[in-house]
């Protein structure tokens, strides 16, 4: 489930990097782009350690 997540932000990043904007709002739309990708990033981030083996491991020592 953890790996479809990343994958799935992994595909809306390259999409966001793709599109063009070019209209009078053109910065604004690339402001709110860069800060949705760095969103994306951190949450693909966050998935990356729950779904280390580091962190599952400790998880099953918890229990």
């Amino acid at each position: 489930y953890l790996n479809e997540l990343i994958q799935a932000i992994n595909q809306a990043q390259a999409t966001l990097k793709s599109q063009k904007f070019p209209d009078e709002n053109e910065n604004f739309d690339l402001k709110q782009l860069q800060e949705l990708d760095n969103l994306l990033q951190s949450k693909r981030n966050l998935i990356e350690c729950l779904n280390s083996n580091e962190f599952i491991s400790h998880i099953k020592r918890l229990k």
